[in-house]
């Protein structure tokens, strides 16, 4: 075990592995026909999200990562302040790109 450590072995197993698997018949999944009227009907009520929750999402999702991360590893106030800026910064960039994005299409 001491040596699969060592990149280069690990590397050299996976590929072994790789070049057995190659050879190996396929697998075929056989569809039955009530799960084929399941993949030509599915239950889909909506996929429509609106705008302002995947916003929302988009900008809380990493801001509860990084106040997570603060709680856990008790990090000094000015690594939050760059990831936050970091963070404010991407949201800027997504809504500008999804308003560039519009604006090609009209």
């Amino acid at each position: 075990m001491s040596n699969l450590r060592n990149p280069g072995v690990l590397t050299h197993y996976l590929c072994l592995l790789f070049r057995f698997t190659e050879f190996l018949e396929p697998f075929e999944r056989v569809i039955q026909p009530e799960e084929l009227w399941l993949y030509k009907n599915p239950l889909v009520e909506s996929d429509h999200i609106p705008k302002r929750v995947m916003f929302a999402i988009s900008f809380l999702t990493p801001l509860a990562v990084i106040f997570v991360v603060k709680i856990i590893q008790r990090t000094d106030k000015t690594e939050i302040k760059e990831y936050l800026y970091k963070q404010v910064s991407r949201v800027e960039d997504l809504c500008c790109n999804g308003l560039f994005f519009i604006d090609r299409m009209l």
